[in-house]
């Protein structure tokens, strides 16, 4: 005859295991606490940043809330609110709700979309089912203010470039060159609802406008400067710099010729076939007066912006780095130094080089072919900043 201590022995047998631990009482109180106080407040809370202020896993944090839904007599919304399965239909509406709204759409989470709808379901539910539609929550691109001065300039610059190089092709020959820093700190993000796609990361409904930067940052203070270049079929080293007078990077006359210029361009110019080395307006790389040391050092090796030179150097639109594609290149180091710990300046070199000898050429190919788009783009938008699309 089978005991009553055998049938619980049995039947904790059976019972599926946890693959988490349960809170402690005053852990998941404060986990509830926190929860609850948010909604009283009307404040926008994920499950996520819940375990991840609280330092536990994101299971416990729903074990926890769930829990107190059961304690306090109320359903599980998941169960309550989901008498049937979203159709086809259903998701072709919340789809089209996200392009028809604009940002404020994009911006809503998945709790405040849902409610838009009188499905009966809840966030959870509708991002599931949106997903197979390549519908997730991302990071919203940050993209500055263009007031009507520039824009204007913007799309003058561009119409003028896309007289002159309207075809991939005709893009072929430049070099974009660039310097750029590696440095960390703490940064406020913003999340969207958009489709996946680099058409979707840059669209303007889907991008957060910084109007300021705070540059009293002190982790901004310790910076670790290169330069390089990037073309069709053409990637350059990643070239380490200093500048003596100052922490910022600002690039100076003398450093430019002597880091730069004198040990990497005049090689260029020993080459066969023509190229054309584009630059931003940093006053360190000889815009403005024709007598400074670094524009008579283009001359005296027959660098000019003759557009019938063999050597030739232009600068980029100001305050244009859309108009760039080495600007492009530049997020996969950023982000292959930033997911790995670096705490010294070695190691940060270390990984920034290794992460730049990562970048496929076949990618920056395809992104100096999306010139001629961009500049379309820019000229449609009214001279607002743009991402890189395929020519149509």
């Amino acid at each position: 005859m089978t005991s009553l201590v055998d049938n619980i022995t049995t039947t904790q047998a059976m019972a599926p295991k946890r693959e988490f631990s349960q809170l402690e009482t005053p852990q998941k109180n404060k986990v509830t606490g926190a929860a609850e106080f948010c909604k009283a407040m009307g404040i926008k809370y994920t499950k996520t940043a819940l375990a991840r202020h609280f330092k536990v896993s994101r299971k416990q944090v729903d074990y926890a809330l769930n829990s107190q839904d059961l304690r306090t007599g109320r359903c599980s919304e998941s169960k309550k609110d989901n008498p049937r399965k979203l159709t086809e239909r259903d998701l072709d509406h919340v789809e089209l709700f996200l392009v028809e709204n604009g940002r404020e759409g994009h911006e809503l989470t998945w709790d405040e979309l849902a409610a838009q709808f009188e499905y009966g379901v809840t966030g959870e539910t509708l991002r599931l089912n949106m997903a197979p539609r390549r519908v997730f929550t991302f990071i919203a691109a940050e993209k500055p203010q263009i007031d009507e001065r520039l824009a204007k300039l913007r799309v003058e610059w561009a119409t003028h470039m896309l007289q002159r190089y309207p075809e991939p092709e005709d893009w072929h020959h430049v070099r974009w060159t660039d310097e750029v820093y590696f440095g960390w700190g703490p940064q406020g993000k913003i999340h969207v609802i958009r489709h996946r796609g680099r058409d979707w990361q840059g669209h303007p409904d889907c991008v957060h406008r910084k109007e300021t930067k705070d540059r009293n940052n002190d982790d901004d203070n310790k910076r670790i400067h290169f330069w390089a270049a990037v073309g069709y079929n053409f990637k350059s080293p990643l070239i380490r710099y200093e500048v003596p007078t100052n922490n910022n990077g600002k690039m100076s006359h003398r450093v430019y010729i002597d880091s730069i210029l004198e040990p990497i361009v005049s090689q260029w110019c020993k080459e066969d076939g023509q190229w054309a080395m584009e630059e931003d307006g940093d006053s360190g790389h000889g815009k403005g007066l024709k007598s400074n040391p670094v524009s008579q050092w283009k001359e005296a090796h027959g660098i000019s912006n003759n557009p019938s030179s063999c050597f030739r150097s232009f600068f980029n639109c100001s305050q244009s780095p859309d108009f760039a594609p080495i600007e492009d290149t530049w997020s996969y180091p950023k982000g292959f130094v930033r997911r790995r710990p670096h705490w010294t300046d070695p190691l940060v070199e270390e990984l920034a080089r290794e992460a730049w000898d990562q970048i496929p050429q076949d990618w920056i190919n395809e992104l100096v072919d999306t010139m001629p788009q961009r500049l379309r783009d820019c000229i449609s938008s009214g001279g607002q900043m743009v991402v890189p699309r395929r020519c149509k």
